[in-house]
């Protein structure tokens, strides 16, 4: 199991991109905390029973592999509500992510790691 998700980006990032700002890493980073919660659904399919919030990039985690092709790594946290003992257990998590960059849709293409799926017990 693989899981993507496409956002919008400014034109600012997409300009830093294009033009090998120095602070497009900074950008990069900006735009996908403004989309987090759209992120965190994304991250929500690796669990089953979780709840996956609170996604942020790791500092100095962003590496420009070419001009339009990134990796980074991405923090959340996982939650779950044990409701027979009233628990709630919060778990900090991270996963490397693929960011590919269209300047020219202006569109962040994020793709998580590769989870093989188990058969069913």
């Amino acid at each position: 199991m693989q899981s993507s998700l496409k956002i919008k980006i400014s034109k600012e990032l997409a300009n830093a991109i294009k033009s090998e700002s120095a602070n497009k890493g900074e950008l990069l980073s900006a735009a996908i905390e403004a989309h987090s919660d759209k992120i965190a659904y994304m991250l929500q399919t690796y669990y089953s029973r979780e709840k996956v919030s609170q996604v942020t990039v790791n500092e100095g985690s962003v590496e420009f592999k070419t001009a339009n092709e990134v990796n980074l790594k991405l923090l959340y946290v996982i939650e779950e509500y044990n409701a027979c003992s009233a628990v709630d257990t919060l778990n900090k998590e991270k996963m490397t992510v693929k960011a590919v960059i269209d300047t020219k849709k202006e569109e962040l293409n994020l793709t998580g790691e590769y989870w093989a799926e188990r058969d069913p017990d």
